[in-house]
């Protein structure tokens, strides 16, 4: 199972960020069970949590808040499956 969660970054500090959750929008596959998606800003007003910053193994920054691990996100649609 793949599933993807967006955030924006609205504070960054020396060990940790503040991020924000943003909504998703799926651009191909089917309805809400594997495809693609996109962030999509709704301006919705999720809470804001503490990320703390790291780097994975290959280097890549990374940020572990919310029980989650998210990652820099370059624009490209990213693909996630619901399937069990």
């Amino acid at each position: 199972m793949v599933i993807n969660y967006f955030a924006k970054i609205v504070a960054d500090f020396p060990y940790e960020v503040i991020l924000q959750p943003i909504d998703s929008e799926q651009i191909s596959g089917e309805v809400g069970l594997r495809g693609t998606e996109v962030a999509k800003d709704t301006s919705k007003p999720y809470p804001r949590f503490i990320a703390f910053k790291g780097t994975s193994t290959n280097g890549d920054l990374n940020f572990w808040g919310d029980g989650k691990l998210y990652f820099l996100w370059d624009g490209t649609p990213r693909y996630f499956d619901h399937l069990d």
